[in-house]
């Protein structure tokens, strides 16, 4: 009974985002991205976020000239879904109005072929694969069980096949795992110093701007350690900084 009233109550929760989510549609498509944003962050301020709802958020805060807060709606449609061709256009299309244009540190052509690969799919996409590839080894187990000599021939076959498969989506989606367990975040504040250490009275070492990523390290009362995609690291305002 319980069960089924928990049932009841996540449908109706899921209908309700879905109402809200068409009124922001509605809203934006009158051009009143303000009315937008306010429907849509009702869906994610109940813990129901998606990636649809993450990038229609970055493209009515881009709407409004707020480039931070769109770099970061996109971000996190990205992190959800991150295949999705609109959004990695409309994030770079955003982040060519942000101050601070960083360098990527070089990698290895073959380094930085196998990230991309990574970053491709979904969590929930190599979960499936792992299924699916898993449930495939089983049957081929039972062929070769019960099968005569010549099935059970292309079914050693196959199991090499799909054993290999399963030891690559594996290790695809523990990396993946890894990856999106380091946090990023994106500055928030138009400007913010970056220090040696977490306080005032230490080194400034450079500032950043607005729409900035950082990737987020250590955390220490107030402060936030911080890396930048070429290599430079300090200590950094944590108010300052929004996590992905």
């Amino acid at each position: 009974m319980k069960l089924a009233l928990v049932l009841v109550l996540l449908m109706c929760k899921s209908v309700l985002a879905n109402t809200v989510f068409e009124a922001g549609l509605l809203a934006y498509n009158k051009e009143d991205w303000t009315g937008a944003i306010q429907q849509w962050e009702s869906i994610t301020a109940s813990g129901q976020t998606s990636a649809s709802v993450e990038y229609n958020l970055g493209n009515a805060y881009f709407r409004l000239g707020n480039i931070e807060r769109a770099i970061l709606h996109y971000e996190r449609s990205l992190k959800l879904n991150p295949g999705d061709d609109d959004a990695i256009k409309n994030l770079a299309l955003a982040n060519r109005g942000i101050v601070d244009q960083i360098a990527t540190a070089p990698k290895l052509g073959v380094w930085s072929y196998l990230i991309s690969v990574r970053d491709y799919f979904s969590l929930g996409l190599l979960r499936t694969l792992l299924i699916v590839s898993n449930a495939c080894l089983a049957v081929i187990v039972g062929v070769i069980i019960y099968a005569n000599d010549r099935v059970r021939e292309i079914a050693n076959r196959a199991v090499l096949l799909f054993a290999g498969l399963a030891v690559i989506v594996l290790f695809l989606y523990s990396w993946r795992s890894s990856a999106l367990t380091n946090p990023y975040a994106i500055v928030m504040v138009e400007k913010t110093d970056v220090y040696s250490s977490p306080s005032e009275n230490s080194t400034q070492l450079f500032s950043l701007h607005a729409g900035t990523k950082v990737s987020i390290g250590e955390k220490l009362s107030a402060w936030t350690e911080i890396q930048l995609t070429d290599g430079r690291k300090g200590w950094i305002a944590s108010d300052d900084v929004e996590t992905i």
